[in-house]
């Protein structure tokens, strides 16, 4: 397991190193942690926090790497790509009124420039108790689901698999009617979920699924608290088959959520089929 590792400020450093030894004990292996080119005194603190928690890992190797730009995000996705990183485990900068406007959102940044998949840390325990993972249409998105089942196996975390509806399909529009009544359909959406489902028991997770109705932020956002995710895992489907309209969701899913969040990426997390 290949983890870049970032945190601007010693209090967001402490649950960053925690998901970071997480990560860690299911894949031994190496660290960087990246610095921008002047970094500040909290930055500095915070990557030798960082670099004194992980030191003593089984296996890992840790290193600072100083980059050459002025920005965080530069420095992640800089140490991401020549390290050939899996996840890039990062807390939200602590950007407020100009400088977000100047500057905008580090972890969009991320989240839109890296290949590996993005960790981003929030509220919620570490390691997981619940897990959501979301689904769109688009098969890609299955790659949620492996990625949930095979942490929440490793991790004993439960699963469960949420897919929005904007509207019910033509045939199950009645409010009354239940979405049990559509994952029993041949709609290819519930044939899809049915799918996501079927990959979860295989895997070995324990879980469930959910079919909400409405505006697909709110409702996963509100999921996420029914009865208390700590982990959503979301795709930005950058593949053959994406889905435009959920990738043009996640920065906002990411943003939104007050737990963490992993974004997968290409290629899916090395969890292997043991896990």
């Amino acid at each position: 397991m290949k983890l870049v590792v970032y945190a601007d400020s010693p209090h967001r450093a402490r649950p960053v190193s925690a998901w970071a030894r997480t990560l860690l004990k299911l894949g031994p292996g190496e660290v960087v942690i990246p610095l921008v080119r002047d970094p500040s005194e909290m930055e500095e603190t915070a990557a030798d926090l960082i670099r004194g928690e992980l030191r003593g890992e089984a296996g890992a190797r840790v290193a600072l790497e100083r980059g050459d730009g002025e920005r965080p995000e530069e420095a992640i996705l800089q140490a991401a790509s020549r390290l050939g990183a899996d996840v890039a485990v990062v807390s939200p900068a602590e950007r407020r009124g100009l400088a977000r406007l100047l500057r905008g959102s580090m972890v969009a940044r991320v989240v839109g420039g890296a290949s590996c998949s993005v960790l981003v840390v929030k509220e919620g325990e570490i390691p997981p108790r619940r897990i959501l993972a979301c689904v769109s249409g688009s098969r890609r998105s299955l790659t949620n689901v492996r990625a949930a089942a095979r942490l929440g196996v490793a991790l004993d975390a439960e699963v469960t698999i949420v897919m929005v509806l904007s509207q019910l399909p033509v045939g199950h529009e009645r409010e009354e009617e239940p979405h049990d009544s559509f994952l029993k359909s041949d709609h290819p959406l519930a044939v899809h979920v049915r799918t996501a489902e079927e990959l979860l028991r295989r895997l070995g997770a324990r879980g469930g699924v959910r079919v909400r109705k409405g505006l697909v932020v709110d409702e996963i956002l509100d999921e996420m608290e029914v009865p208390g995710h700590d982990l959503m895992v979301l795709g930005t489907h950058r593949a053959e088959d994406y889905d435009p309209m959920y990738e043009d969701l996640t920065s906002e899913l990411v943003g939104r959520t007050a737990r963490s969040a992993l974004v997968i990426g290409v290629p899916e997390l090395p969890l292997g089929a043991g896990l």
